[in-house]
């Protein structure tokens, strides 16, 4: 049996606050232009030493001793984490705002005021801010966009210049570690396979190591191919059309054997890969390229076998390049439509999907299948500057596909900062109403006031500054020390990033203000 430790009103709330402090501490010399690197001690990574920047891997470092700082840390981490998953970034914008509210409220909700009330009146108001928000939005364009990527990548204009280039005519952009110490882009039109093929009979072209065959009909299958005449008719249907087969599927060693020795005469033109991944990854993988490729999936699961393959069910690709790792198939256009089609259900999955991981799963299952795929290599001299560099990378990639969803918004807490103003305090009905109006408006200053004060400015003179201009879209760049459109600065945000990390942090925040009891297990 585990033995609890209970906590009540104010003590219980004011240890939430001081381990939620920590954390905001820890991150918020992060943000903005001249924010500061964090030095973390990491047994999971290579040297035992990880340097970032991002607020979630910041945050996720942290464990702290008294369970109930721990708890606070946990429940703002959580928000944050959520924040970077929806919209890929803003973790540290969420965690520093949940912070403000919870500071805020604490001073302002004085005894004699009802907590219930003025927590119904910020949701009330954070929608309308939400609305605003939506209304304030614009459209990406191709300028915009590596403003985006550069922002997103700690301005690093490499960083910014590699991801606004990866989307330029792709809808997917996967990232992968590279295999020396360059980092690079590379672009493919079709469905990539991360396997090549099983036997070097197959190569076609000797200068590049690959085997590449066009018009081509493909076998996609789990059921192992342990005799060549059960797969007879195939090869022959294959000869008479006078198009080369491709045999996405495990043979035996036997058969393997029999039919390098036929490409070798020259008798068949055929390659075969290994299915990639295992398990029901796999399953999923080669019924997307079944559908992608406009043929049948011949699965052991389904009591399916050889003597049930047609040429109906057999896939079409008007290019296939297989190399020694990985494979390219470019479909048939007369099957777009269905790939349409099987991607936009992918897509619709993913609102009932709340695993990280299975998200990722489907994520890529798109990418497979979307036909313009852009994967970035990120490589570095050392471990350490690796993993910072893909973080950067990923950050700003994430950001990017926010961007592109949803709009941009003017950046650097600007934002939310307008789009706060416009309400008028005049209209409140309550008491209630003007007390979450403050909590908010504090709170929404906070992001700026970090962003201002890393930068080595005085944060009262820059309000000062903004109260006093009309202007829309008016700001100040940290980065040059001067005032202007946010947008012709090139200092923009993601709407989708803007709108998650003001809902998410709300709900952290009010979930917390309305706690008044806390177990914990007492620490040995």
């Amino acid at each position: 049996m585990i033995v609890k430790n209970v906590t009540f009103d104010n003590e219980a709330r004011e240890k939430l606050m001081s381990g939620i402090k920590i954390g905001h501490d820890a991150i918020r010399s992060s943000l903005g232009p001249s924010g500061r690197t964090v030095l973390i001690e990491d047994e999971n990574v290579v040297g035992g030493v990880k340097i970032s920047k991002d607020g979630v891997a910041i945050v996720n470092s942290i464990n702290l001793l008294d369970p109930i700082q721990d708890l606070g840390l946990k429940i703002v981490r959580e928000s944050s984490r959520k924040s970077a998953s929806n919209s890929g970034d803003g973790s540290t914008t969420t965690y520093i705002l949940s912070y403000g509210l919870l500071k805020e409220s604490n001073e302002l909700i004085i005894d004699g005021v009802n907590k219930t009330e003025v927590i119904r009146s910020i949701h009330t108001l954070a929608d309308k801010l939400d609305r605003e928000l939506i209304r304030m939005s614009k459209r990406v364009t191709g300028k915009t966009l590596l403003n985006v990527a550069t922002i997103s990548g700690n301005n690093d204009t490499n960083i910014g210049k590699l991801v606004a280039s990866a989307y330029e005519n792709s809808d997917v952009v996967n990232l992968e570690h590279s295999k020396n110490y360059s980092t690079y882009l590379e672009k493919f039109d079709g469905i990539k396979i991360d396997r090549g093929w099983s036997s070097k009979f197959f190569i076609t072209d000797h200068k590049t190591n690959e085997c590449i065959m066009t018009d081509c009909l493909i076998l996609i299958t789990d059921i192992e191919v342990n005799s060549l005449q059960s797969i007879e008719p195939i090869i022959k249907a294959s000869v008479e059309a006078n198009k080369p087969l491709l045999i996405i599927g495990e043979m035996t060693p036997a058969v393997a054997a029999t039919i390098n020795l036929n490409v070798a005469k020259g008798n068949i033109r055929c390659c075969n890969i290994i299915p990639p991944s295992m398990g029901m990854r796999k399953e999923n993988t080669l019924q997307d390229l079944a559908i992608a490729t406009g043929g049948h999936f011949y699965s052991q699961m389904m009591g399916e076998n050889f003597g049930l393959v047609t040429m109906d069910g057999l896939g079409k690709a008007n290019r296939v390049i297989v190399g020694q790792d990985k494979t390219i198939i470019i479909p048939s256009e007369n099957n777009s439509e269905d790939i349409k089609a099987h991607i936009l259900e992918l897509k619709e999955s993913i609102k009932s999907v709340n695993n990280d991981e299975e998200i990722k799963i489907i994520n890529e299952r798109v990418a497979n299948i979307s036909g313009s795929i852009s994967t970035i290599y990120v490589g570095s001299d050392t471990e350490i500057e690796k993993k910072e560099k893909y973080d950067l990378i990923e950050d700003s990639v994430l950001a990017v596909k926010s961007a592109i969803s949803e709009g941009i918004l003017p950046g650097g807490g600007t934002a939310l900062y307008e789009a706060i103003n416009i309400l008028r305090p005049s209209e409140f009905k309550t008491k209630h109403d003007e007390i979450a109006f403050n909590i908010l408006y504090e709170a929404i200053k906070l992001p700026i006031k970090c962003i201002v004060e890393n930068a080595g400015v005085e944060s009262k003179e820059v309000f000062e500054n903004l109260d006093s201009n009309v202007m829309k879209r008016y700001g100040y760049n940290a980065k040059s020390n001067t005032y202007g459109d946010m947008y012709k600065m090139g200092i923009i945000d993601p709407t989708k990033v803007v709108r998650n990390s003001l809902k998410n942090s709300v709900s952290v925040a009010t979930t917390v203000m309305s706690t008044n009891c806390i177990i914990s297990n007492i620490r040995e």
